[in-house]
């Protein structure tokens, strides 16, 4: 058996999850240098009563800036021109996959979660980015995806603005959704067997 070479396939198992989510998302904009700043509203006018002939009291539109700073993400990795040569596979091809893998999870990572750090380029993620008053902690004992109820979710929509509504969506991962929307869909009732071996045509909770 020593004189009969291995067989190899030439395709690789590759599992993995998949990333590439918030560039798909995100708004793209165009820089022409290295930095650049975006007029944002921070404060708006009052109206105010007033009596005939009387003084109108003024009030003030405040303005602050969202600063954009481009950042440069790169991946390396090295293999020599005999193993280029040797390998039944494509080395270039599987490396240039794993290489745009690579950037598509930390751009979700960044996006995300990003809190500023060296580890995220220095890039504040949705999570960390949020005003004041925009997010919502479940409650007390809600602590995994099993275990959050229907008001948690419906407290999240209420979280949500008028002039984000249009096209607004839930990030969450399959085994998430499974595990907290479809269990209380499940629970709902109303479900025929049909739905239930079929299973849902589309992810959807709470009108999202």
């Amino acid at each position: 058996g020593f004189l009969v070479p291995e067989e190899m396939e030439q395709r690789i198992i590759d599992l993995r999850e998949q990333y590439g989510v918030f560039a798909g998302e995100a708004y793209s904009t165009t820089m022409s240098s290295y930095t650049k700043s975006v007029p944002r509203r921070a404060s708006g006018l009052t109206a105010y009563f007033v009596a005939e002939a009387g003084t109108i009291t003024a009030s003030d539109k405040g303005w602050d800036r969202v600063s954009l700073v481009a950042k440069k993400l790169a991946c390396l990795a090295r293999y020599s021109s005999e193993v280029a040569e040797d390998a039944i596979i494509s080395l270039a091809d599987d490396l240039a996959g794993e290489m745009a893998y690579a950037f598509a999870k930390k751009e979700d990572e960044c996006g995300f979660i990003g809190d500023g750090t060296s580890t995220y380029g220095g890039i504040v993620g949705v999570t960390n980015a949020v005003a004041a008053g925009s997010s919502y902690e479940a409650l007390a004992g809600n602590t995994g995806f099993e275990t959050l109820d229907l008001v948690d979710f419906e407290a999240v929509v209420g979280k949500l603005p008028q002039y984000a509504e249009n096209g607004a969506k839930w990030y969450i991962s399959k085994a998430g959704y499974a595990a907290s929307m479809m269990r209380l869909i499940d629970a709902a009732g109303g479900n025929t067997s049909a739905q239930l071996q079929g299973g849902p045509s589309a992810r959807e909770f709470l009108g999202y």
